[in-house]
C-alpha cells in the first residue's frame, strides 16, 4: 500500500461533493467513520459510505489511503499533484504580502497543501479516535486533530500557524462548495 496523500484529498473531496451533489443539509455534513474496521463517510440519514466503494483501500491505523488494487479510478488524475489539500482560490492579504517574500508564501501554501499544519502538527503524525470523528465539528478548536477531521471529510476549516522571521502567518483553508484558502499576517511571534 503506497501512501498517496492526494487520494486522501481525492476521497475528501468526493464525500463534499456528494453532499452538495445530494443536496444534502450544510447543517450537518458528512462525518467520516468506522465501521468494522472500514473507514467510510456517514451521512446523517445514517447511511454509511466506506471508502474502499469509491474506488480506495484504507490503513485505519493510520488514515492513510492509497488506490484499490484493480480498481478504477477515474478521480485520480485531477488530484492536485500528490497534495493532501486542495487549496482553491488563494488569496494573501496585504499585511502578509508585505511582509513575506514570494518563495516564503509559496514555501507556506505547499506546507499547508501537504499537510504540514506548522504549530499544530502534521497530518500523519496526529492521532485521532473514533470518539474524536463522532464529536460535534463546532466542537473542535483549531489544532492538529480538527485539522485531521476535517480534511478527511472535506468540510470545514483547516487552519495552519506558521512562524517565519518573527512573525505570525495562518494559513486558512474554507471548505464549502468552493474552496477558498487564505494567508495572512497574525502578528509578532510570541516567542
Amino acid at each position: 500500500m503506497s501512501n498517496r496523500p492526494h487520494i486522501v484529498r481525492v476521497v475528501a473531496d468526493e464525500a463534499r461533493r456528494q453532499l452538495f451533489v445530494r443536496r444534502r443539509s450544510q447543517a450537518n455534513p458528512p462525518q467520516p467513520r468506522i465501521r468494522d474496521d472500514e473507514i467510510g463517510v456517514e451521512f446523517e440519514t445514517g447511511e454509511f459510505i466506506p471508502y474502499a466503494d469509491l474506488g480506495y483501500s484504507g490503513d485505519v491505523g493510520f488514515f492513510r489511503l492509497s488506490e484499490a488494487t484493480g480498481e478504477t479510478n477515474e478521480a485520480a488524475p485531477y488530484a492536485a499533484g500528490g497534495r493532501l489539500i486542495d487549496l482553491g482560490q488563494i488569496v494573501v492579504t496585504a499585511g502578509a504580502s508585505r511582509r513575506l517574500t514570494n518563495d516564503e508564501i509559496r514555501d507556506l501554501l505547499d506546507r499547508h497543501a501537504a499537510g504540514d499544519f506548522g504549530e499544530y502538527g502534521e497530518f500523519y503524525d496526529v492521532d485521532i479516535s473514533d470518539e474524536m470523528l463522532r464529536a460535534d465539528p463546532a466542537d473542535l478548536v483549531p489544532n492538529g486533530a480538527a485539522n485531521k477531521v476535517n480534511t478527511l471529510t472535506g468540510t470545514g476549516a483547516i487552519v495552519s500557524a506558521y512562524t517565519v522571521r518573527a512573525l505570525r502567518i495562518w494559513v486558512i483553508t474554507e471548505a464549502g462548495e468552493n474552496r477558498t484558502t487564505l494567508l495572512l499576517f497574525a502578528g509578532p511571534s510570541a516567542g
